[in-house]
């Protein structure tokens, strides 16, 4: 892999390959932020990953983060001869890939891009959107994209306690709570199941690296997220979404009982955030499930408020945390990258049996060293 990258660099310095090439986010039209914020950490990580210069293109509510103002803003592309997306390559008109190229996927490194094409590297302009970045990138750059990825305006947040052990539960809804409306859940949310169905695997990257049916695949080598059935949303948007982005309560039922239960249960506080339209009852119904005297919860009700200062109290708040549990949802992957967490749990895979969506695959990230840790300090 050394030499593979040692010669990688030759070429592309040999050939001044990446001195008038630019990288660029590509905001979603929808306007939904996580989507926005992980394009641009994807972007970010590869322009520091290569060196190549980056231009940021900002989008909705970007101002409340710390890149907004830190970034060159790509105010307009009129300025390069080639604009083109830097996944889906199959399809750009000026890059022929030959079959012995080997590629499965319509998803090319960087490298790749440079090493197929056929003009000359130019002044050109490559977009990140929602795709894999496909390499792994070392602790800097994620330090970087942390710093970048905190609050633009200070921010007086001061309900996580200091003398527990707290977790970060991001529950997604789509419900009309949020923003967003995606529909009603079809799976039961709460139920009984044989919990031996569920293998927890332990996993090593960062929430912009891949999607993580990708890397889980790669790394474990299954036939994962097969999506055998989807949440249904409203006929009149007539989409759907895919389900992991929505798992049902007992995932979170779950997980709780099992940091729990690991730890001895020690005292725990966890900080619900959602966008269900009645949180406090959400709350309520994952407290009486849980039904553990060790834990405390915690909401930060700010539905007073206007929708762009709950979006960055809701994401710092959990940032704060010690621990996260989480959807795929992007929103949540945000909240990821904002904080430096002792563990990461989230829904890998899932099957349904009649109406309940059983999360099969959890994946978890540093949750073995934390366990260890935890136990040595006692």
């Amino acid at each position: 892999m050394f030499i593979k990258y040692l010669i990688l660099t030759f070429f592309l310095i040999h050939n001044n390959c990446f001195s008038n090439i630019f990288i660029s986010n590509k905001p979603a039209t929808d306007g939904y932020l996580g989507d926005n914020i992980i394009s641009f950490a994807i972007a970010k990580a590869m322009s520091m990953h290569y060196g190549i210069k980056m231009y940021y293109s900002n989008f909705q509510y970007s101002e409340l983060f710390m890149f907004d103002k830190l970034e060159k803003i790509n105010n307009s592309v009129k300025q390069f001869k080639k604009v083109g997306p830097s996944s889906n390559m199959f399809y750009i008109n000026n890059i022929e890939i030959p079959k012995e190229a080997g590629f499965s996927k319509p998803s090319l490194y960087i490298s790749d891009i440079i090493k197929y094409r056929k003009d000359p590297c130019d002044n050109l302009l490559y977009t990140y959107c929602l795709t894999p970045c496909g390499e792994h990138v070392n602790e800097s750059i994620v330090a970087e994209i942390r710093r970048l990825l905190q609050p633009s305006q200070e921010l007086n947040i001061d309900i996580i306690p200091n003398n527990k052990l707290s977790i970060a539960v991001h529950i997604r809804k789509g419900n009309g709570g949020g923003e967003h409306y995606d529909g009603e859940l079809t799976s039961l949310q709460l139920f009984d199941f044989d919990k031996n169905m569920v293998k927890y695997h332990n996993v090593y990257t960062y929430a912009f690296e891949s999607l993580e049916e990708y890397f889980i695949c790669s790394q474990l080598n299954k036939s994962f997220f097969v999506h055998d059935k989807l949440y249904c949303v409203s006929m009149d948007r007539g989409n759907t979404v895919l389900s992991l982005k929505f798992p049902p309560e007992q995932f979170y039922v779950d997980q709780i009982i099992k940091i729990s239960e690991d730890l001895d249960n020690p005292n725990i506080a966890i900080l619900i955030v959602t966008d269900d339209h009645d949180p406090i009852d959400l709350i309520n119904r994952i407290k009486f499930a849980v039904n553990r005297s060790n834990i405390t919860y915690l909401y930060l009700d700010n539905r007073s408020k206007g929708h762009p200062q709950r979006i960055i109290e809701d994401l710092y708040s959990m940032s704060l945390c010690d621990g996260l549990i989480r959807s795929q949802s992007n929103f949540a992957k945000v909240s990821e990258l904002m904080g430096d967490f002792k563990f990461i749990f989230f829904a890998g895979n899932h099957k349904w049996i009649d109406n309940k969506m059983i999360i099969t695959d959890v994946a978890t990230k540093k949750y073995e060293d934390f366990l260890n840790n935890y136990y040595k300090c006692r």
